[in-house]
């Protein structure tokens, strides 16, 4: 038979389930889904977000990034640094799901949106720079 819990108990497994998320939080979570986010305000322009990555963090090893929204035009994104070829996504109409993660050695990217007869909808963009210590 189960026995009922008592006060002290509830605490203690209130208080290790907390330490439980905030472990999961930090070490998983952000590790997948960590870094920045940034909505894109105007769908309908041209426009160029430079992304950079965390002060001393270390050197960059990979950018993983996450575009998602929902356009009812097509769009390119294009991904550009100082030392790396740039990279182009298309962007077609409808629910928009872009993951890229890629090697990546540049501090900063330059992310440029064009759009094509995009009149609504919207984007927001999740980005993380992996990094390891020098």
């Amino acid at each position: 038979m189960l026995q009922r819990i008592g006060f002290r108990q509830r605490v203690v497994l209130i208080f290790i389930s907390a330490l439980c998320f905030v472990w999961f939080y930090q070490n998983v979570y952000q590790k997948v889904w960590g870094g920045k986010t940034i909505p894109l305000d105007d769908i309908r322009v041209k426009t160029i977000i430079t992304l950079r990555k965390d002060f001393d963090r270390g050197e960059v090893k990979k950018l993983r990034l996450y575009l998602f929204g929902k356009i009812d035009g097509n769009a390119q994104i294009t991904l550009s640094s100082e030392t790396q070829n740039p990279e182009e996504y298309l962007l077609k109409p409808g629910n928009i799901r872009l993951r890229i993660d890629q090697e990546w050695k540049d501090p900063k990217c330059t992310l440029e949106y064009t759009p094509q007869n995009v009149q609504k909808g919207f984007l927001t963009l999740r980005y993380h720079f992996e990094t390891q210590k020098k």
